[in-house]
């Protein structure tokens, strides 16, 4: 369960997709083919030191008519640090490194250190899940998670949980990764309530340096993404 409680993640964004206007994916039968699926997509992804990318959030809540949409950044750091921050329409900072995690909110410019409250928070539940998935390592989920895999209509990686804890809050999370099988694209938690989460992901850079200082839990460094954009571009030019 350590690693179902552990955090977060990266991608330039994409406009969400409704769920339920998609083709129905062909899971496939075959433990073998499963296997080799996994074994080419952590094959692909494995290599990757960091990544920085943009997201779009849309959670969809069973009470309400309209949904809540925010918009953020995240960054990965190989192995184990994560940095999620929404930006819009309001300020939130969730930073993951090794078994630690760190929240803060921000309010009338000024930044303050939050509780966490993981057992009620969905996202936080599967956010080492997810930076296990930005390396490839999905056959971990394994351990937390039955796991059916889909190759078309697009590649697609369902998870439903095993254990009590875990079925108290989510009935499923759906994956779906790129074309090319290099990075994840979308992420979807279907709660027990039926309020459900679509995280859309675009990669801006991989394997650019990443401040330390972004990562740090008590004090994290301010983050200027498209200063970081530039800054990788510029390295590329040389």
């Amino acid at each position: 369960m350590k690693a179902a409680l552990l955090l977060l993640v990266a991608l330039s964004l994409i406009a969400p997709a409704p769920v339920q206007d998609e083709a129905a994916p062909r899971f496939l039968e075959s433990g073998d083919d499963v296997q080799a699926f996994f074994a080419s997509v952590e094959e692909r992804m494995r290599t990757r030191r960091t990544v920085a990318a943009r997201f779009e959030q849309v959670k969809v809540l069973a009470l309400f008519d309209q949904p809540l949409r925010t918009s953020g950044v995240i960054l990965y750091a190989r192995p184990d640090k994560l940095r999620w921050e929404i930006q819009e329409p309001f300020r939130s900072l969730l930073v993951v490194a090794g078994n630690d995690v760190a929240k803060f909110e921000y309010s009338a410019g000024e930044r303050r250190p939050l509780e966490l409250g993981r057992a009620k928070d969905p996202l936080l539940l599967v956010m080492g899940e997810i930076r296990g998935w930005f390396r490839g390592r999905f056959s971990d989920s394994g351990a937390h998670y039955d796991l059916r895999v889909a190759r078309e209509p697009q590649a697609l990686i369902e998870l439903t949980p095993k254990g009590d804890a875990l079925k108290r809050t989510l009935a499923s999370i759906r994956v779906t990764l790129t074309k090319e099988l290099d990075g994840v694209r979308r992420v979807v938690l279907e709660e027990r309530g039926g309020d459900r989460t679509t995280m859309n992901f675009e990669e801006a850079e991989r394997d650019v340096a990443l401040d330390e200082g972004w990562f740090r839990l008590d004090d994290p460094r301010d983050l200027d993404f498209e200063a970081l954009l530039r800054s990788a571009r510029a390295a590329r030019a040389k």
